[in-house]
């Protein structure tokens, strides 16, 4: 979601100038909303993962133990995040198999559909409704992905919160 959320925001302006919305519109200020939220979840997470990591560096330094254990703590941490981010790539910072990358690319194919649907594309009120569940889904499964207690800094979707996890990671 980082920038397809400009695309929505200028579906919902397009949209927006009429007084009753339709079903189009409706489904544009919701990928909207989404988008929005993923995006200022996004810095909060890469936050919390940074700081984090250096927790366990610091705290592995000042207990004064040796390169190899610290490195498997901060391992450790890498491992514990794995489910957000996924598989990254080094060199192109691509992320793949994570509920980040998961959520981003729901979000796109919802952009999209809702963009061809701008075009002339007739709207289909099924695919568009499996669209907004496949997207809070993605949501929860990130949610639910990140570690307690970082997970709180992430809020529900009122009136659609996710459901408990019970993990306790």
């Amino acid at each position: 979601m980082s920038h397809p959320t400009f695309r929505t925001a200028v579906l919902v302006l397009l949209l927006g100038s009429t007084c009753t919305p339709s079903a189009l519109q409706v489904q544009a200020r919701l990928a909207n909303s989404v988008g929005l939220a993923g995006n200022r979840t996004l810095p909060v997470l890469i936050e919390t993962y940074r700081a984090d990591g250096l927790r366990v560096i610091t705290e592995a330094r000042a207990a004064g133990l040796p390169r190899e254990e610290a490195e498997r703590r901060l391992e450790s941490h890498v491992i514990a995040w794995r489910p957000v981010w996924g598989e990254c790539e080094g060199s192109t910072g691509q992320c793949v198999n994570g509920a980040w990358p998961a959520l981003r690319a729901t979000h796109d194919a919802w952009a999209a559909a809702l963009e061809a649907q701008i075009a002339g594309a007739p709207l289909d009120l099924a695919a568009a409704t499996q669209h907004a569940q496949r997207m809070h889904s993605a949501f929860c499964a990130l949610r639910g992905a990140v570690p307690l207690p970082a997970r709180n800094t992430i809020p529900q979707i009122p009136g659609n919160e996710c459901p408990a996890t019970g993990t306790a990671r």
